[in-house]
């Protein structure tokens, strides 16, 4: 009952996300046009893609038996240090990024080229092997997951892409993002994923803020997955630190550029999602 309520909600979120999307041809932005084209719009395809994406084909079909240790809601929505059995194959396909996704994740950070970045949620190391080749190997990137079975795929799947380096820090979040903090001059990007419940996502921002400069970008994922994560999303972007906010297809991000001295939002699809849309 809570997987079709969940369904439900996401189907009709998505919907009204689609109703009030602009194009590119509604944006006069300079900096938000340049998101577009850059990023959201780019078609331009990278030699880490095809590597990556070899190495997902290889994971989508290994039966190998493996121990989850998750964190995240459960059945019923419930949280909680959960022990459950899984395999290579269906963790690839239930929590790693997909191509588009990733390909998305590799643009916004070759646009944002930020030094010092965190990912929060790293899987099976698809999104990470995407951020890292963006970044380049003289930025500095930590990356926490909670399961340490996940945490070493991750860095085997670094090691075989030639990406890095990586500080992979694994346990509960509220624990593993102090320590990556602290080791932080500065935080110029951050990726909050793997905990999709709206409190926790607040107050991994609220953790974040200290940090942040008037150039960093934070990206949350899945704004539209539930109530909770809606309600977040709408509270962070309220925010007075937030100078700039974007909805986008891959999730939610938040500028503080505080020469941006109107507070903005934008709704935004691709020019070919909505190709009527010319005026």
């Amino acid at each position: 009952m809570h997987y079709l309520r969940q369904l439900f909600f996401s189907i009709g979120s998505w919907g009204r996300f689609y109703w009030r999307a602009v194009t590119s041809y509604q944006v006069h932005s300079p900096f938000v046009f340049s998101f577009l084209q850059e990023v959201l719009e780019d078609k331009r395809d990278y030699y880490s893609f095809s590597k990556i994406e070899a190495l997902r084909a290889q994971m989508k079909s290994s039966q190998l038996p493996i121990q989850i240790t998750d964190f995240g809601p459960g059945p019923g929505g419930r949280g909680g240090d959960r022990l459950r059995s899984s395999s290579i194959a269906r963790e690839t396909r239930r929590s790693a990024s997909s191509a588009r996704k990733g390909a998305f994740l590799f643009r916004l950070v070759q646009w944002c080229q930020p030094v010092h970045l965190l990912e929060m949620g790293a899987s099976v190391g698809i999104s990470t092997a995407y951020l890292s080749a963006a970044a380049g190997k003289k930025a500095h990137m930590a990356s926490l997951e909670g399961c340490p079975r996940l945490a070493a795929i991750t860095q085997k799947h670094l090691e075989i892409l030639e990406l890095g380096p990586v500080e992979l820090l694994v346990g509960p979040f509220e624990s593993t993002l102090e320590r990556a903090l602290e080791v932080f001059p500065q935080l110029d990007f951050a990726y909050l994923d793997g905990n999709h419940r709206g409190p926790a996502v607040v107050s991994y921002f609220e953790a974040c803020l200290p940090k942040l400069r008037s150039y960093s970008v934070l990206l949350l994922d899945d704004i539209h997955w539930s109530p909770g994560m809606e309600q977040a999303w709408e509270q962070l972007k309220a925010h007075s630190a937030v100078r700039l906010s974007i909805d986008c297809p891959f999730g939610g991000l938040l500028f503080f550029n505080t020469e941006i001295t109107v507070k903005q939002h934008f709704t935004l699809v691709p020019y070919l999602w909505k190709p009527w849309k010319v005026y």
